[in-house]
């Protein structure tokens, strides 16, 4: 037997997410949003033959611009602009090897050599967006 209570509930949800939803026409709207960005990154590069290396901490930041427009909710457009500074390399190891009192060999950093390289690097990013509701002709004729 079907319990009524639970399934009256249902049935009322079921039929209002079936029934179409129709939005109030308003006034258009404009959103302009400005930010920045930033943080840490740790680099490192792959060559061959292989050198070793130590992670090279860099800085990331940017600036980024988005605006928003929404006309009487049939459609949204926005575009988002942004600018990226990032430093990137990598940091070269030197290590020696020699033998300790056993006759071991011991790897340890050579303080005489060091190599690091640094790149700054800028990047531009655009992205343009529109998104129209789905509706048949006869409908945006109506309006």
């Amino acid at each position: 037997m079907i319990k009524i209570k639970p399934f009256l509930i249902a049935t009322l949800l079921l039929t209002g997410f079936a029934l179409p939803a129709v939005a109030q026409i308003g006034e258009a709207r404009n959103n302009l949003s400005v930010g920045i960005n930033g943080g840490v990154n740790l680099n490192s590069a792959s060559f061959t033959p292989t050198i070793k290396q130590n992670s090279l901490m860099g800085i990331t930041g940017g600036l980024t611009a988005r605006y928003i427009s929404e006309k009487y909710f049939a459609m949204i457009c926005g575009a988002q602009v942004e600018l990226n500074v990032s430093q990137r390399g990598w940091d070269q190891l030197f290590e020696t090897i020699s033998l300790d009192a056993n006759g071991y060999e011991v790897t340890s950093k050579d303080p005489t050599k060091t190599y690091t390289r640094k790149m700054t690097c800028f990047r531009t990013r655009q992205r343009i967006a529109i998104l129209c509701p789905c509706r048949s002709s006869n409908q945006l004729s109506n309006q």
